[in-house]
This record gives structure tokens, sequence and C-alpha cells, in this order.
């Protein structure tokens, strides 16, 4: 080996010993290890510790489905930021199955007919989309009596306790029809989402020839 040779593996050596002593080469490694790709989840709310989803059919159709429960990596994770110093953090939250309070989860949609049935239990119709704050552009739901629930805005860091999280509200039923039938509003719903993006100076164009589309896309109302 010529003695360039020998410098550069010197040099290298070097590099990574202090990389070593530092603590940086193994940060880096863990860091990648620990970081599958992120999990689908039906949110209860912004901050709240939400469920997993462990399953899915249906996707996008008239039968759609999707159950969830709250696993012990979230917990951990949940935890380490929201609760550092309660010590069995994980093993309650599993057991309680996080804010909404169940140890398993599930939530079914017509997406052709734009009907949701929450994972509280509740019913819902979809109504449109929020023309403003931070829901712009999400989709919004009526409830049997006609009231829209509010889009809750709990962020970390606000200091609002806990037991006075906005729990499914608007942002979760956004979230729970996301996963349910991603980014398509049902056609029955298009003259009153047509309403709510008039009422803020957009347009929504029509189906085609004798019905032409059965569904059209959020991004195409905006």
């Amino acid at each position: 080996m010529t003695n360039t040779g020998e410098q550069r593996i010197s040099t290298i050596g070097r590099v990574l010993k202090a990389l070593r002593t530092a603590g940086l080469i193994g940060f880096t490694l863990s860091a990648v290890c620990a970081s599958p790709a992120a999990a689908e989840s039906l949110p209860v709310c912004a901050k709240c510790l939400n469920p997993r989803v462990i399953s899915k059919t249906g996707a996008g159709t008239a039968a759609a489905a999707a159950e969830a429960k709250v696993t012990a990596e979230d917990a951990a994770a949940w935890c380490a930021v929201n609760m550092p110093r309660y010590t069995n953090c994980v093993r309650f939250e599993v057991q309680q199955g996080g804010d909404g309070a169940r140890t398993s989860y599930r939530a079914t949609a017509n997406c052709s007919a734009g009907q949701l049935h929450s994972m509280n239990g509740g019913d819902y119709t979809y109504s449109g989309i929020w023309n403003e704050g931070a829901g712009r552009g999400q989709p919004n739901f009526r409830d049997p009596g006609g009231n829209i629930p509010r889009w809750e805005s709990i962020r970390s860091g606000t200091g609002k306790a806990r037991a006075e999280w906005d729990l499914f509200g608007g942002l979760s039923l956004a979230g729970q029809w996301k996963v349910l039938c991603g980014d398509t509003a049902p056609l029955a719903s298009a003259a009153l989402a047509r309403t709510a993006v008039n009422a803020a100076g957009g347009e929504i164009g029509g189906p085609g020839p004798g019905g032409g589309r059965m569904a059209f896309t959020m991004r195409e109302m905006r």
C-alpha cells in the first residue's frame, strides 16, 4: 500500500474515532433504525395519543372500514414528550386506550354517499370544506342535528389541561375521513360544498353530462 493510501486510512480512522467519541455515529444509526415509516392513525385530537390503524378494508368505497388501537410504541413516544416523569405512563395509556379511552377503535364510511360513522359512535354527513382557520381546505361534517363540530385548535405547548382538550371534533372527523376515503368528496355533497367554496370566492366545476363523475377531489374544490 502506498504512503498516500495509508495516510487516507489513518485520516478516516481519526475521523471515525472522533465521531464515536462524540456519540454521533451511534446517534445517527439509532435514529435511522428507530424511524419506521409513519403509521396511519385515527386522530382523536391534535395533541392526543391517537390510535394506530391496524387494519383497513374497502378504502374509498361505500364500505370503507378501519380499526385502530393505541400501541406501546406510540404510547412510549407520546409519554416521553407529554409525561416524562410518569414511570407508568406507557402501561396506563395502553390499558386506557389513549385520550379516546377505548381499547379498540373502529370507524366506517360510505365514501360515495358522504356518510361517516365516527369511532366515537356518532354519525355524520359530509358537508363541504372549511373556508378559513386551522382546518382550511379540509372537509367538515354535520351531525344529525345539523351542527358542524368545530375544528379544534389544541396544539402542543398551549398549556390547556388535558381534560379540556377537544376530542372527536372537526379535526378528528376530517382525519378519519382521510384514512377511509382519502381526498375524495362525495358527489352528493357537491351542492353544499359549492355553496361553501363560492362563499369564499372560489368555484367548483360540475359533473359532466349524464352525471359524469361519481366523485371529485378536495383539490378540485379549492
